[in-house]
């Protein structure tokens, strides 16, 4: 979903063990984000892929985890 010109938001891909059939490779969405002029992702949840999977495509990758369903710590709200 593009949450407005600067943001998109997205379930996060998955490789590897533990796929499931809806799920998409990182590099189903590598053509999608580019069309949305993204030039970073930040991963908030478990890694189910390798960063390297965006960053050798040219997009930075930032990790910035916190529990899913919970409130981000002011440290990562300063990151981000």
């Amino acid at each position: 979903h593009q949450i407005n010109e600067k943001f998109v938001a997205f379930k996060g891909p998955v490789s590897g063990a533990g796929m499931m059939d809806y799920d998409h490779l990182p590099s189903a969405y590598c053509e999608k984000l580019r069309a949305c002029n993204v030039t970073a992702v930040v991963r908030l949840n478990d890694s189910h892929y390798c960063a390297s999977e965006f960053t050798s495509e040219g997009f930075r990758h930032h990790d910035l985890f916190f529990e899913d369903c919970s409130v981000p710590s002011l440290d990562i709200v300063e990151k981000f």
